[in-house]
């Protein structure tokens, strides 16, 4: 019983990606480690207690005072590792940061900024880098900055900037973002620097904006979400690509540019498109010139996650996946999807579909076993090659 009463009857941190307890679990383990520090101190004075806030253990402890001055925190970072902390999908993180730094006097942090535990994803480039420079200083101003992260050997060749920017920080938490893209662009691409900064800048720049946050939550690894990489954006990024090697003259450049063309084929089969729908986004399909519906066969969709089976002009999703295709949205506004088809469901629970257009999402509604039309209302869709 005096066990279960220091358990933190809070749920489980939300924001924490490997949390397996419906309670926060932190009561029970900083109690332990606030005893064990003051009994040490008594022994030994001058050493110190390290405690890892991870998972279930996250959140600060419901603990009436502050944990004793020989304790260090490391916190484990979550939220949007590529966006900076102001935006919304680093608000849990922020908070949580904030609150340890009131209840103790030595933090740190731990890190998966550079953990990637998807090969099937390495491929896709990385636009973190203002992520990590904004999440380092803000880091730095908590006292926070020091530990490190987990980090993966197959991002490299593909989105070398990233450990880059993660050591530079470490070096001098100062610097700002431009200067980092300066530097590592003119180092690694050389002659092609300039065209190379651009077809990063068109990728980071629409993410921050869009709010993208590639990280998956049920892994420690980066992926594919829905409008990371729209046509206009890979339209962008091909051009560059193409000024890039003309440019090139040292071979090691020409190679460094080879890898970033194998993203940019990654991305394409990904989406579904080819390079001749990006020298000719107008062979698009079109949406939004007049109220006229576009018909488009199950066949026009690609794969995007696992668990999905497009035959015979059925689509049928056998667990959680996604299918997409590409459009050219002439005009803003709402849109409307509208399908036939019916659900299995589990345990009483009917499937569930949601429709996104760029980064603007539909509710989701119930697929029930009888079959009939369905509709999925988009919100605020504006016009572009999404």
């Amino acid at each position: 019983e005096r066990c279960m009463a220091l358990v933190d009857m809070r749920p489980a941190p939300r924001h924490a990606w490997a949390a397996a307890s419906a309670q926060s679990l932190s009561g029970p383990y900083f109690t332990c480690v606030a005893t064990v520090a003051q009994k040490l101190r008594e022994k030994l004075p001058q050493a110190r207690v390290l405690a890892l806030a991870y998972a279930d253990v996250a959140l600060p402890p419901p603990l009436p005072a502050r944990l004793p001055d020989n304790v260090t925190v490391m916190v484990c970072q979550y939220g949007a590792p590529g966006l900076p902390m102001a935006d919304p999908a680093n608000a849990v993180m922020r908070q949580c940061m904030e609150d340890w730094k009131a209840r103790s006097a030595s933090l740190q942090n731990y890190e998966y900024v550079l953990l990637q535990e998807s090969d099937a994803s390495a491929r896709m480039p990385l636009p973190i880098i203002r992520g990590i420079v904004d999440r380092s200083q803000w880091l730095a101003s908590l006292g926070a900055l020091q530990y490190g992260t987990q980090a993966s050997p197959n991002i490299l060749p593909y989105s070398p900037w990233v450990h880059y920017a993660y050591a530079r920080m470490l070096w001098d938490a100062t610097v700002n973002e431009e200067r980092i893209v300066d530097e590592f662009f003119t180092a690694y691409y050389q002659e092609s620097a300039n065209p190379m900064k651009a077809l990063y800048r068109a990728m980071e720049e629409y993410h921050v904006a869009a709010g993208i946050n590639l990280h998956r939550t049920n892994a420690y690894a980066y992926g594919l979400t829905s409008g990371a990489f729209p046509a206009m954006v890979l339209i962008e990024m091909d051009a560059r690509l193409r000024e890039a090697r003309a440019s090139a003259r040292a071979w090691f450049v020409r190679k460094r540019i080879d890898t970033m063309a194998e993203s940019i084929t990654w991305l394409l089969a990904e989406t579904g498109l080819s390079r001749e729908m990006l020298e000719h986004p107008e062979s698009l399909p079109n949406v939004g010139l007049d109220r006229t519906a576009l018909a488009l066969p199950a066949s026009s969709f690609s794969v995007r996650k696992d668990f999905v089976e497009i035959k015979n002009e059925r689509i049928s999703f056998l667990a959680q996946g996604s299918v997409g295709l590409q459009v050219r949205v002439r005009k803003d506004g709402a849109y409307s999807i509208r399908f036939t088809g019916c659900g299995i469901a589990d345990e009483g629970v009917f499937p569930k579909l949601q429709a996104v257009i760029g980064q603007s999402c539909s509710e989701l509604v119930d697929v029930t076993a009888v079959e009939g039309e369905f509709e999925l209302v988009v919100p605020r869709v504006p016009a572009g090659l999404w």
